[in-house]
């Protein structure tokens, strides 16, 4: 039970940080457009903890299914809420091209997110199996017409325990090259 909570935990927090970085690209792009942004905010619902920088409230809120960024020139956040208006029309207006720009730059830091993680799992790679030990030689297996059959692997007279060491005059050093 604690580990499934564990799970869910550390899913929340992978899901977090994905919509951490999607709204850093609409944040970044809209202040290099010259956009205000009043809020930036991990999560919906009631604020939890956060800052006020450079005129942006940074805040974490209560539900972390989701973020956004307050943008009032796209939209007046006041009247989507419920609550008041803002004076979203005493603010300069914005082009097509920079509400474009604003648009698409949150799935262009997802795709440079991807990439990113590609590439350190590409650098970590994964564990090289070293023996040629075999492991298990079953004597019968079921094939795909339901038949119950000599395993290929106790035909060619290997046992649990066998070590290989080469096929056909190769020697075989580790797994990976005992499956190419």
């Amino acid at each position: 039970m604690l580990l499934n909570i564990f799970y869910i935990a550390i899913a929340l927090l992978a899901l977090s940080f994905c919509i951490f970085i999607h709204e850093l690209g609409h944040f970044i792009a809209a202040k290099k457009r010259g956009l205000i942004a009043d809020r930036f905010s991990i999560g919906f619902g009631p604020r939890l903890f956060g800052w006020k920088w450079r005129g942006t409230d940074f805040r974490i809120s209560l539900l972390p299914l989701g973020g956004y960024v307050s943008l009032p020139q796209l939209a007046d956040m006041g009247r989507l809420e419920g609550g008041e208006e803002d004076e979203s029309e005493d603010l300069p207006p914005i082009s097509y091209a920079d509400k474009m720009i604003v648009a698409v730059m949150g799935a262009v830091f997802n795709i440079i997110l991807a990439f990113c993680l590609s590439l350190i799992l590409w650098g970590v790679g994964r564990d090289i199996i070293k023996t040629t030990v075999v492991d298990v030689a079953p004597e019968q297996i079921v094939n795909s017409a339901g038949e119950i059959v000599p395993g290929p692997a106790f035909e060619a007279g290997l046992l649990a325990g066998d070590t290989i060491l080469e096929i056909d005059d190769e020697r075989i050093g580790d797994w990976m090259q005992l499956q190419n």
